[in-house]
């Protein structure tokens, strides 16, 4: 018998393509989270030039001085007063040292000012003492306007007074460290008063005790508070 074989026809061959691998899912950017404008001005505020710091019991001190009133005629400061503020320094030993206001009277140009204040503070800068001020009413007497003024205060290296940016020259917060700086213990505030009213009327105030005050002083402006 004559063997039959079935012809079998080669099976068509399916062009299959590849699976093209899936495209890996772009992770999402993290969303930023909204910048917070009152912890960056917070930030800016306490950046200081020197980090204040008290002891390891909590302690800090502040020396105040008030009222050198130093003017063209006495840009090298007297030697009593010189003598006070190196007495008060050795006496108090303190970690701060502030002056309060009428640093000076009617210093005029900028030269004299440097020269000046040179003197007022060169018994904090030998010994390395930080430093800040604040202005009075006779400060800007002699035609040098306060933000110039500090422009020239800031260029002593224990000068850390600030300029701050509401009403006013002078206006910031000094915060005194823990001993380890982890945290705040106090907070010193400096503030500037400003100086003679702008005002056309004047103040005028009768005491109980009959005394009459007439003044031209100006005040703290909200914003500051």
């Amino acid at each position: 018998e004559e063997a039959t074989e079935k012809a079998t026809e080669p099976k068509e061959e399916k062009d299959e393509k590849p699976e093209e691998p899936e495209e890996p899912e772009t992770p999402k950017a993290p969303e930023e989270e909204p910048i917070d404008e009152d912890e960056l001005l917070l930030e800016d505020l306490l950046e200081m030039k020197i980090d204040m710091r008290a002891d390891e019991e909590g302690n800090f001190k502040v020396l105040i001085l008030s009222d050198i009133q130093g003017s063209n005629s006495h840009i090298d400061i007297p030697e009593r007063v010189r003598a006070n503020i190196r007495t008060m320094v050795d006496r108090e030993q303190p970690d701060l040292v502030i002056f309060n206001g009428d640093n000076c009277h009617e210093i005029k140009g900028e030269e004299n000012l440097r020269e000046y204040l040179t003197n007022m503070t060169l018994y904090l800068e030998q010994n390395k003492i930080p430093w800040a001020h604040v202005y009075g009413n006779h400060d800007d007497v002699g035609g040098i306007s306060k933000k110039r003024q500090s422009e020239i205060y800031a260029q002593f290296k224990y000068c850390i007074s600030e300029v701050g940016s509401v009403s006013g020259v002078g206006n910031y917060v000094i915060p005194i460290y823990s001993h380890d700086g982890s945290k705040i213990l106090y907070n010193v505030w400096c503030l500037d008063s400003h100086g003679n009213s702008k005002l056309d009327d004047k103040i005028n105030v009768t005491l109980q005790n009959g005394v009459y005050f007439k003044g031209a002083y100006d005040h703290i402006k909200p914003d500051q508070i």
